[in-house]
This record gives structure tokens, C-alpha cells and sequence, in this order.
């Protein structure tokens, strides 16, 4: 009886214990890692009041399905502010993400700022528009490795470049398989579908200014970004300095259920 009792005792704390941990909150780590080879950071400025948009998007969501995904190529989208004018308003706009638009085209990286967009590996890629394949990096840049857990995060980056400092790292959490039915503006009564949807991203310096036995270290927090949809992706790359050209990137999808 004692024994029963005892585990009866046990059952009833686990379950407790259970029932306490939110279900957002991701309950085991994850690790994500780049190869040593350079990753595509593939960046496109989109606006669901855009008509020529959902194109460029419907070609952004077709990488889901490629086994280079997040080893060759890390997707994200931006959705910009400056098509809300026509009155449709998009939920997942903000000015910041103009912001980061333009400033390529202040350090000359991109000619004009306009939508569809494409920013490959910090530089205007207009090959999208010829049907033409994506550029493929050949650099050997060192190897970015990410681990989840519990709403925080850990990454370390092994440069090849052993005399660049300086380097910031860029985390951005993204939505999946998100449906939007359009209201207004240019594509109004239309259903779009949208994939690597940037809810929230944030920039983090590293623990120290020069590695450590090699590695660069970062550690934040997930929680306090936006976290507005079920599926989520996460993305991480690593820049030098104010260049937002990407050194290397990673990333993959959150287990959050």
C-alpha cells in the first residue's frame, strides 16, 4: 500500500507538473546547422496589396518542399508598409522592414526599392523576373549552429575568417502556411497564401568581442518576439559589423505544439 501511495504521489506531481508548462512553450531542443559552404540568404519585400506579389511568394513557398532548404537556402519575407496607402492594410507590415529595404539601397547593394523584391546574400537579384536559378554560393564561410529550447536560444559561429570581428547575429521567427482573404487594394477578393512571413526579428551581439576557442556566442530569448501564428519557422544569420550583407545563415521549423 505504501508503495501505491507513493506512486499515486509521483502521478499526481508529474501531471501537475505537466499541466503547469504553456503549451507555446517548446518542450525539447532543437538544433539547427549550416555546412561550412555559404548559404543562400534569400530575402524578398512583398505586400499582400501588391498584385505582381503572390507570384514571387508562391515561388518562396515552393522551397518548403526542396532538400536544400535551410542548408542552401534560408527564406524569409518582408512585408512592407508602403502599399497600405490603397487601403488594404497588411497584418504583417511594419515600417522597420521598409527600413531594412531601403538601406540596401542606400549602401548601393539594390538599384530601387520596389515589390516583388529579391535581396540574395545582401545583394538585388533580379533573375527571378528571367525565370533564371538561384545564384549559388561557392565561399567556404565556417559553420553556424542554433539550438532551441524552452523559448531561449544558443548559437555559436566558427568563422573560416579567423581575423573578422565584429560580428552580430540576426534571429528571426516567421509564420507558415498562413491564408489571408484580401479585402481592398490590388488584390482585393483575392485568397493569398503566404510562407517565411517575418512576425518579429531582433539583432544580438555577441557574448564577447572575439571568440571564444574559435566560436562566436549568442544566447536570448524567443519569447519576448511576436509569436501571432501556429506554425512557426525560425531563421539566424550572422553579419559583420553595420553590413547587412549575411556571412552565414541557418535556420529550420519550431516545434511548438
Amino acid at each position: 500500500m505504501e508503495f501505491l501511495s507513493r506512486t499515486l504521489r509521483r502521478l499526481r506531481l508529474s501531471m501537475l507538473m505537466a499541466a503547469a508548462v504553456p503549451l507555446s512553450v517548446q518542450l525539447h531542443a532543437e538544433t539547427f546547422t549550416s555546412e561550412a559552404s555559404q548559404a543562400e540568404l534569400v530575402e524578398l519585400y512583398t505586400s499582400q496589396g501588391c498584385s505582381s506579389c503572390p507570384p514571387a511568394e508562391a515561388w518562396l513557398s515552393r522551397w518548403k518542399d526542396n532538400p536544400e532548404l535551410w542548408k542552401k537556402v534560408v527564406p524569409v519575407a518582408w512585408h512592407v508598409t508602403y502599399w497600405n496607402y490603397l487601403g488594404w492594410p497588411d497584418d504583417f507590415s511594419q515600417s522597420r522592414y521598409d527600413k531594412r529595404q531601403q538601406y540596401y539601397k542606400q549602401l548601393g547593394y539594390s538599384r530601387s526599392v520596389y515589390t516583388p523584391e529579391f535581396i540574395v546574400n545582401g545583394r538585388e537579384w533580379r533573375g527571378w523576373f528571367q525565370r533564371e536559378a538561384l545564384p549559388v554560393s561557392e565561399k567556404s564561410v565556417g559553420i553556424l549552429t542554433a539550438t532551441t529550447d524552452n523559448g531561449r536560444f544558443k548559437v555559436d559561429f566558427v568563422p573560416q575568417d579567423t581575423d573578422a570581428d565584429d560580428y552580430r547575429l540576426y534571429v528571426a521567427v516567421m509564420g507558415q502556411d498562413i491564408v489571408s482573404d484580401v479585402k481592398r487594394g490590388e488584390n482585393a477578393g483575392k485568397q493569398l497564401k503566404h510562407d517565411f512571413v517575418v512576425l518579429d526579428y531582433k539583432m544580438f551581439a555577441p557574448l564577447k568581442h572575439s571568440p571564444i576557442n574559435g566560436k562566436y556566442l549568442w544566447q536570448g530569448d524567443l519569447t519576448t518576439m511576436k509569436n501571432a501564428a501556429d506554425n512557426k519557422a525560425i531563421a539566424f544569420w550572422v553579419t559583420r559589423g553595420t553590413d547587412p550583407t549575411p556571412v552565414q545563415a541557418t535556420g529550420g521549423v519550431l516545434d511548438v505544439n
